[in-house]
């Protein structure tokens, strides 16, 4: 009776997962924390090792979105500390750590550190032949060349390996975010025409699996290239619906209400603009 008991606790731990997961990919991370913490109480009550590694690791993750650095390495450091975990399963949840770590470490500054991480993970996913994580690996070195190192040909090399399995895969979340981060290295090369096929592909996709986070993000990009390109009216109302996004799932948006500021200020209206400007840097 306490075997079966303790087999449901554990299952109703995975399902807290999921849920957390799903939320995380729809931006909602609020919720995603709460689902990932409620997984990881059960997972240690249960004494489901294994659960509680990657309830640890997701937790991390969705604190990272929302900022929480340090909280994010406390969890991570945690995951790769827990026993009772080998072989396959192991190494899996050791690429994924390696994978976020690398993102600390990049956000920090710690450049080469993040590197080295981002390289060790995707050494782990390749002897394993997991490509989703194999993905993941290229996109970030993908994102750490372009916008730290200035690596644009090497970034997109990333990008296009990191996309062509996702493509395969039919791993759709993952696909958009590719399109997002090969949209920018053209952005960041000049070749705005080739950015906003990118950008736009990626913005079918956000979509199409209701990722918010993500369709914000490219309303916001779009608009930027529109702004360059001359093209003020379509910049701005992809700034518009980009606010209204960010706005609804509670996101930040200087960046949005900066580029507004900028176009109302080109389109004469000072009184608007010097509004936005104002608020970007509240």
């Amino acid at each position: 009776m306490e075997q079966a008991i303790r087999q449901n606790l554990t299952m109703f731990g995975h399902s807290l997962i999921e849920h957390g997961l799903e939320c995380y990919n729809f931006g909602q991370l609020h919720k995603s924390i709460q689902y990932l913490e409620k997984a990881l109480f059960v997972h240690k009550q249960t004494g489901c090792r294994s659960g509680e590694a990657w309830s640890h690791c997701r937790l991390g993750r969705s604190l990272f979105i929302v900022c929480q650095y340090d909280k994010a390495v406390e969890h991570y450091q945690k995951a790769l500390d827990i026993r009772g975990i080998t072989g396959h399963e192991r190494q899996r949840l050791e690429g994924r750590v390696y994978n976020n770590l690398g993102e600390v470490h990049q956000l920090r500054g710690n450049h080469d550190e993040a590197c080295r991480y981002y390289k060790k993970a995707l050494g782990i996913s390749e002897e394993i032949k997991n490509e989703i994580e194999q993905a993941v690996s290229y996109n970030n070195l993908g994102v750490i060349n372009h916008n730290c190192l200035g690596k644009l040909d090497e970034a997109l090399a990333y990008h296009m390996k990191a996309l062509e399995i996702r493509k395969r895969l039919r791993y759709r979340n993952a696909e958009g975010t590719s399109y997002n981060n090969i949209g920018g290295v053209y952005e960041a090369r000049g070749q705005y025409e080739k950015a906003l096929e990118y950008y736009k592909k990626s913005l079918a996709v956000s979509k199409e699996i209701k990722d918010r986070r993500l369709e914000g993000n490219n309303f916001y990009f779009i608009g930027k290239v529109y702004r360059v390109l001359g093209q003020n009216k379509k910049a701005l109302e992809h700034q518009e619906r980009a606010l209204e996004i960010k706005s609804e799932i509670g996101e930040f948006k200087a960046g949005v209400v900066a580029e507004l500021g900028i176009l109302h200020m080109a389109h004469g209206d000072y009184e608007k603009a010097l509004g936005h400007l104002n608020e970007a840097i509240k």
